[in-house]
Formats: C-alpha cells, structure tokens, sequence
C-alpha cells in the first residue's frame, strides 16, 4: 500500500508519517530497533523544537548528524547485498 493511500485509510497526521517512516525501516532495510528508537527519538527532538522555537543542543545535533550518516552506510550496504540493480 503506498503512503498516499495509508495516509487516506488511517487518516495519519503529519508526525505519524513521520515515525511510521521511520519504524518501516526495521522491516524494509532491516535496521536494528535500537537504532529505529534512537531515529525515533531525534524525530520527537525536532517535532518539539519546532513547535517551541527554541535551538537545539549541538550535542544533539552532532549525534543526529551521526546516525544519519550511520543509517545512510546502513542503506548503502543493504542496497548493494540485496539490491544492487539499484545502485547502478
């Protein structure tokens, strides 16, 4: 089912596309839960900057920055042992 049609039939708001999203990961390039929460978790982060206005810590922001590079190497790989014909 696409996203579109999960967002009509479930009536999703906007932050829970956002963490099913991110917890399909689990399932789709076969992330550890672990690292599903700690994603969870910088996506609550944020939801709850931006609601506020206020900065976020840069301890937070280097970690952030951190896992997104550590999920893209994830994808990466799983892409090229499961996937390859994508990445050409």
């Amino acid at each position: 089912m696409s996203l579109e049609n999960l967002l009509k039939t479930r009536q999703l708001e906007p932050h829970e596309t956002n963490a099913t999203m991110i917890q399909s990961l689990v399932a789709s390039v076969g992330l550890d839960s672990a690292r599903m929460q700690l994603l969870d978790t910088f996506r609550v982060k944020r939801n709850a900057v931006s609601y506020s206005g206020q900065d976020m810590d840069m301890a937070s922001v280097k970690a952030c920055i951190a896992a997104g590079e550590d999920l893209l190497h994830h994808v990466q790989q799983w892409l090229a042992e499961n996937r390859p014909d994508l990445l050409s």
